[in-house]
């Protein structure tokens, strides 16, 4: 009997439920703003987002999900270990906005309100997104190599910080009285290593208690959980490939935005993989590509006009303890939701303030893996790529507050807000491309730091090409998208090339290793 043989991976355990809470309510949140987006505002139909969106999207993450369950499986008994845990799977926030405002919303406004010309446009553009990933399988495993770890993971606890720790702050600390008991129960489980009586799950118990503090005092509404019902039915996927069709011939205008996002959550593919290897379970860079690739263009063939692909939080669930089970269930449990018309249901039945403390949890271990598992010199290599997602987000909390006020940036103008102190410009300029423009500045502050000036000078160059066609720093793809940062960039480059023909002294082993 071989090693492989002997050795029995635990599938599922206790903590899995804990971090089963953690992913679905991520997920079901952002599956919240797509229907409620696409219904409220573009108009569609909610019949049609519940018959043909939802399921699509259904399909795509239930089978990622029992790929990357399977998929640790495997590193387990390769690697002879009890502890691997799967990598999470599903819809990131950036990629539900960037889709809805971004792609859906331009198409909508300028076919006249055809919501459904919209939907299609998104399906052309996942299925888009989904060859982007696998074309990158075939390189990813070389970025990874030749990119330092502090420019890989500095992104990702950006993107973390921003999105996946301050918004579920931002709702713990508007209704304390329903979230700050659950918090207490995850910050003394999860941090404090305290067990609950019985091993129960920390997870389970927080949304239990939580879910009833709401009912008791009166916040939630027990006519919205009646009218939920309605919706309840099962939707099975639809395949959809005229709609792709019809997408691809309508979304010439729309290319500029669609091939950014698309290499930006291809690079997002590699980070994530990069973090789960950091905290300790290495994953083959190109198979989660491909699957992310996969997955994502086999979704758009049944409706799914959203990627997906492996999640930010690896290490939050790790060190909560997951295996694989909490990606399996969750796979199945989001797949049911929108199959089964359960949308509206839970939402109205739980509030999110009883299960975001688990995702406040998972950013903040996302954040600090950048510091703890890279060179304490690359410290501020790490603190640079956190301000592109810090500028995204508040750029984003600036256009929505204008946009309740029934306004915009072109109507207040730039100035108006200079006047005041808000630097609106240097926001969306930050904030345009954010993920690739933050694991480039990290990179050469990196470079830097192991005064390797050519490396930083040719990372410059990659930065001015990519300002240059409107991936980084402009909001429009084209020639000459950037100048003014392409020049910046050029300058950059040309000073570390001028400063690499000076003699320094050989740094210190710590700063050599970047990754």
């Amino acid at each position: 009997m071989n090693n492989a043989a002997k050795m029995k991976y635990p599938f599922f355990v206790s903590e899995d439920i804990d971090g089963f809470f953690g992913l679905f309510v991520d997920n079901i949140a952002n599956l919240m703003i797509i229907v409620t987006t696409m219904i409220g505002l573009f108009k569609i139909p909610a019949e049609f987002v519940f018959s043909h969106v939802l399921p699509g999207i259904a399909l795509s993450l239930l089978v990622g999900n029992c790929y990357y369950s399977w998929m640790a499986k495997k590193l387990a008994e390769k690697e002879q270990r009890t502890d691997v845990t799967a990598i999470p799977y599903g819809i990131t926030t950036s990629t539900v906005f960037g889709f809805l405002f971004l792609i859906m919303f331009p198409v909508y406004a300028l076919s006249g309100g055809d919501g459904i010309l919209a939907w299609k446009v998104a399906c052309a553009a996942a299925f888009i997104n989904g060859f982007f990933e696998i074309i990158g399988a075939f390189f990813g495993e070389m970025i990874r190599r030749i990119t330092p770890r502090a420019a890989l993971l500095g992104t990702l606890a950006g993107m973390a910080i921003a999105f996946i720790a301050m918004t579920p702050t931002l709702e713990i600390f508007t209704r304390p009285q329903i979230s700050f008991i659950p918090l207490l129960i995850t910050l003394l489980t999860f941090f404090s290593r305290l067990k609950l009586p019985w091993h129960i799950p920390a997870g389970l118990i927080g949304v239990i208690v939580g879910t009833s503090i709401a009912w008791f005092l009166g916040f939630m509404n027990p006519e919205a959980l009646t009218a939920s019902y309605k919706m309840l039915g099962f939707n099975l996927p639809i395949l959809s490939v005229d709609a792709v069709i019809e997408g691809f011939k309508n979304m010439g205008p729309y290319i500029a935005v669609i091939v950014p996002l698309s290499l930006q959550n291809t690079f997002s593919t590699m980070q994530n993989v990069e973090s789960a290897a950091a905290a300790g379970d290495n994953y083959s860079t190109r198979n989660t590509m491909l699957m992310d690739g996969i997955g994502t263009m086999f979704g758009s063939l049944f409706g799914g006009c959203f990627p997906a692909h492996v999640y930010i939080g690896h290490p939050g669930y790790k060190e909560i303890g997951c295996r694989s089970g909490y990606t399996l269930v969750d796979g199945f449990a989001v797949a049911m939701v929108c199959l089964c018309g359960m949308m509206a249901t839970l939402s109205a039945l739980i509030p999110r303030e009883a299960i975001l403390p688990i995702l406040l949890y998972v950013g903040l271990v996302m954040a600090a893996q950048a510091f703890q598992t890279t060179p304490k010199a690359h410290a501020p290599a790490i603190a640079i790529a956190l301000l592109p997602h810090v500028a995204n987000f508040t750029k984003g909390q600036i256009d929505s507050t204008m946009k309740a006020l029934g306004s915009n940036i072109d109507k207040l103008g730039v100035g108006a807000l200079g006047k005041v102190g808000v630097h609106y410009q240097g926001l969306a300029n930050l904030a345009s491309g954010a993920l690739l423009s933050a694991m480039l500045l990290a990179t050469i502050i990196t470079f830097l730091i192991d005064k390797q000036f050519k490396k930083a000078a040719y990372t410059s160059l990659v930065a001015a090409a990519l300002s240059y066609f409107g991936i980084i720093h402009s909001t429009k793809l084209a020639l000459g998208a950037s100048p003014q940062f392409t020049l910046g960039y050029i300058l950059l480059a040309a000073g570390f090339f001028a400063v690499s023909f000076h003699r320094f002294d050989v740094p210190g082993k710590d700063t050599q290793a970047s990754h």
